[in-house]
């Protein structure tokens, strides 16, 4: 099933208008701060693009003071340090729910259903879903990252503890690559949402007076909107 599955994805709107200009192409993606920010129970997290790092050892912060003393602040062990980078709240994120078996359920031969507990939990994201390609996603987007010059990344978010070690890097690269990461991975428990995400790999891409980004990729072909109430009452068949 994970075969047949692996290249959709869904996502659910408020409103129907706002579904079907998803289907023509124009995305809205969120300042990574609004998920920072966002303390309900279905977002918000403040490690957001950060590392956060369990020190051993005792560290000291230095606080200097103009034409005075500084002074020399140690932290005891095990303290918790969020590392982060500049322009870390402004990275535009796009979300979505990858379609797998952990969110449906094969109740005979080549038929399946959606999971009540997923369709009730993403009810309150919107009541309008589309149903589109992962590979016709990341096509477009991939088009449009290189006529701006900018990378992305995407992939499942994974729902696991934070890698508390201390990274010693050897390139900037490796640096660049390890702090993006982490807007796909959430150590809080969301895994109902069981997310994927594209993230643009830009700091400056959204105005800083602006809340989010949008941007047009083109229409898609491989998509299709359902209502939630029809989504969550509809057998699933595999058709040649």
């Amino acid at each position: 099933m994970n075969i047949v599955f692996s290249d959709l994805l869904i996502k659910f709107f408020e409103k129907e208008e706002w579904a079907t200009n998803f289907l023509d192409g124009n995305l809205y993606m969120n300042k990574a701060k609004k998920f920072i920010t966002e303390n309900n129970n279905f977002r918000g997290d403040e490690y957001e693009g950060c590392q956060v790092t369990d020190i051993k050892e005792t560290i000291y912060i230095k606080i200097e003071r103009p034409s005075k003393d500084e002074i020399i602040l140690p932290l005891m062990p095990t303290s918790m340090v969020k590392q982060s980078f500049q322009g870390a709240d402004n990275v535009p994120v796009f979300c979505a729910s990858a379609l797998n078996n952990k969110i449906i359920q094969e109740i005979d031969k080549n038929k399946y259903k959606f999971n009540d507990e997923y369709i009730n939990y993403m009810a309150q994201f919107g009541k309008y879903a589309v149903v589109f390609n992962k590979k016709e996603f990341i096509d477009k987007i991939d088009f449009f990252g290189k006529e701006h010059n900018i990378p992305f990344l995407s992939g499942d978010v994974e729902y696991k503890p934070y890698d508390e070690r201390v990274k010693k890097f050897l390139t900037n690269k490796e640096q660049y690559e390890m702090f993006f990461s982490k807007y796909i991975t959430k150590e809080r428990n969301y895994d109902k949402q069981n997310e994927w995400r594209c993230v643009l790999c830009n700091t400056k891409f959204i105005d800083k007076e602006m809340d989010h980004a949008d941007i047009n990729i083109g229409k898609f072909e491989y998509a299709r909107m359902v209502p939630i109430e029809i989504l969550a009452e509809s057998l699933i068949y595999i058709q040649e």
